[in-house]
């Protein structure tokens, strides 16, 4: 364990490595490592992280080709962490002033946790909790099991997944 002091020295000299190595990333096994990297980063710090990527000009463009790089994730586990990051940008900007670039982008952020929600709920639904599998072998879930795991996972806590709201059930007239 580090402190956080010490890791908040460290961000700006990992985020210059791998906003350096990013571009030049092969293979897409190295690109989500580098996109997973960058959430932690989020989830861990997101003011740090926007100020570094604010002070080198590059917040749009990291989260543009980060947008256009989900599908990367296709491990439950990279989703996991895409999402932490993600909720954490978002709890960001329920809060606090957002780099302009960065509130233009917000909508899609929305839409982006709407999405890898949807992602983790399949794979888990599917047994996925390994995520190892790819999007391929994730394409055959069912998706009216996937419908009322969304249903289940929307309602209160102590409210019947079968209830439809009225208080008028049979066993009464007894």
């Amino acid at each position: 364990n580090v402190p956080a002091r010490a890791a908040d020295s460290w961000l700006p000299l990992y985020f210059d490595e791998l906003r350096l190595r990013l571009p030049k990333a092969q293979t897409a096994v190295l690109r989500r490592a580098v996109f997973c990297t960058f959430a932690t980063m989020l989830w861990y710090n997101a003011e740090l992280l926007l100020l570094c990527s604010g002070e080198r000009q590059c917040t749009q463009q990291l989260f543009e080709v980060w947008m256009k790089s989900m599908d990367l994730a296709s491990r439950l586990a990279d989703r996991k962490i895409f999402m932490l990051g993600f909720v954490r940008l978002f709890q960001l900007g329920c809060s606090q002033n957002l780099p302009a670039s960065v509130i233009a982008g917000l909508p899609h952020l929305v839409q982006q946790l709407v999405a890898q929600s949807r992602e983790i709920i399949r794979l888990r639904v599917k047994g996925g909790g390994a995520g190892e599998g790819s999007e391929d072998e994730d394409s055959d879930v069912d998706e009216d099991k996937l419908a009322r795991r969304l249903q289940i996972s929307s309602q209160k806590p102590g409210e019947d997944a079968n209830d439809d709201g009225d208080d008028d059930d049979e066993d009464e007239d007894e």
